[in-house]
């Protein structure tokens, strides 16, 4: 079953759909744009306040897709990071492979 998940944004002051979360597959899927890749990190960011959810629905693996690619990370990885905010509330990042 797949599950929408959302987060607010505090520089929107809305909420956003963060992604989608697979109870079957225990993976949270985010579609990611160009506009979305932070330079500065080499990769996409997750809301801080989405960590403790996914960490509660037992996630295991998390996907990012963009128009030509797909990467998937273990979990943990994005456990181990530390939060950041450039201005969209704290974000933790994961950097794409080169």
């Amino acid at each position: 079953m797949k599950h929408v998940i959302q987060v607010y944004d505090p520089k929107k002051q809305i909420q956003v759909k963060a992604g989608i979360f697979d109870t079957d597959t225990l993976t949270f899927w985010k579609k990611a744009a160009p506009k979305h890749y932070m330079v500065k990190e080499h990769g996409y960011g997750f809301q801080e306040e989405l960590i403790p959810v996914l960490e509660h629905l037992g996630c295991s693996k998390i996907t990012i897709e963009t128009k030509t690619t797909k990467h998937t990370f273990d979990f943990a990885c994005l456990q181990s990071r530390k939060p950041k905010d450039y201005g969209h509330g704290l974000q933790r990042f994961l950097a794409m492979p080169k």
